[in-house]
């Protein structure tokens, strides 16, 4: 059952998280092995294996409710803070999405909570450790984001997308999910007309100067 759940990958990336923990402990594996093979916490693990020995499978699959429970984050959801906390949720859901992968590459812009020291102030330091592990974090640059692709897009997006007043979250997802269909389905590439020659010409003070 559980390996048909995997097979699917269409249930919940934490449901998924703890049907793997399931299965690697039924393969013998050790909790620090399972730690560092999934990047969960020893106490997702001991609760997991605990539920499912005492409740069945089906339960230690899922969350008890606990109340004041602070929401998970999800793909579809609009965060209104960017706090130290926020940011290590986010990037655990992203590692928890993608447990197979062996280095998760991110690209983000210099936020001063963009940082693995986040990690360490949301979880404890085994699992902070396990989720730095698994991240490679690709900053843009501070100066000239014309350069980047990224930032091209984002200016598209903004321009096709965002320069009308949006009233509500709801709305404002719907205008970003239809209009990254639409960029998916035309597949449209950047077109790059900066050489390496413009920009030595444009940003000579960044480039060497080599004197024969």
């Amino acid at each position: 059952m559980l390996e048909a759940l995997l097979r699917k990958g269409k249930s919940a990336a934490r449901k998924q998280t703890r049907a793997r923990i399931l299965l690697k402990a039924a393969a013998g594996c050790q909790d620090a092995a399972i730690m560092e093979a999934l990047a969960v916490s020893a106490t997702m693990i001991y609760n997991t294996r605990q539920r499912g020995v005492e409740e069945g499978v089906e339960a230690a699959l899922h969350d008890r409710p606990r109340p004041g429970k602070t929401p998970k984050l999800t793909d579809k959801q609009c965060i209104k803070r960017r706090t130290k906390i926020d940011f290590a949720h986010c990037m655990r859901h992203i590692v928890q999405t993608y447990p197979d992968a062996e280095v998760i590459r991110v690209v983000l812009d210099n936020l001063n909570t963009h940082k693995p020291a986040s990690f360490y102030e949301a979880f404890p330091p085994d699992e902070a450790r396990a989720i730095a592990k698994r991240l490679e974090f690709h900053y843009t640059p501070k100066h000239d984001s014309w350069f980047n692709i990224a930032e091209i897009e984002l200016a598209v997006l903004s321009n096709m997308c965002l320069s009308q007043r949006i009233p509500d979250e709801d709305t404002l997802l719907q205008q970003i999910e239809a209009n990254v269909r639409e960029r998916n389905l035309k597949a449209t590439p950047v077109k790059w007309r900066f050489t390496t020659q413009h920009a030595r010409r444009k940003r000579a003070r960044i480039y060497p100067r080599v004197s024969t």
